[in-house]
């Protein structure tokens, strides 16, 4: 009988033993879970803050962008930026640019350059985008081309 009751202590000692160590694995993961899930909260904020953040700068690096539209391909001879400094003082008048344009950046817009000598209509030339440096200017150039028609082969 003693030894039936040895071997039923020594049985409970191991369960007991197994549940121990079994709570102590769930107490484990389930601190693991509380530090994952408060990092991943920690990221989410991050993520958004940076998000409203690139778009903030996504929008204040456009600020500035003007679209000419209708210029035929290839008259800006390789040097968009040039061809516009020069371009929008003659389309608006002069008098209205007390010093140069400054475009610190211009190109024609993504879109595939339209096939030369297709049939049928011309196709429509890329628009040309162009970031002037000042904003003032980019203000004055917006103003003065809604107030006059404008149109580029009469320059």
């Amino acid at each position: 009988m003693e030894d039936l009751k040895n071997i039923q202590d020594t049985i409970l000692k191991t369960i007991h033993t197994r549940f121990d160590l079994l709570d102590e694995k769930f107490t484990s993961l389930q601190s693991s879970h509380n530090s994952l899930a408060t990092a991943i909260n920690e990221l989410r904020k991050e993520n958004a803050f940076l998000r409203a953040k690139t778009n903030d700068l996504e929008g204040r690096s456009r600020r500035n962008n003007i679209k000419f539209v209708g210029i035929p391909e290839g008259e800006e001879k390789g040097n968009p930026t040039e061809f516009l400094s020069a371009l929008i003082p003659k389309l608006l008048g002069e008098t209205h640019f007390s010093k140069p344009v400054i475009v610190d950046r211009a190109h024609r817009s993504l879109q595939p350059k339209p096939a030369e000598g297709a049939s049928g209509p011309p196709a429509r030339p890329r628009t040309i985008i162009a970031r002037v440096h000042h904003y003032q200017e980019k203000e004055t150039i917006i103003r003065l081309a809604r107030q006059q028609s404008l149109s580029y082969g009469a320059h």
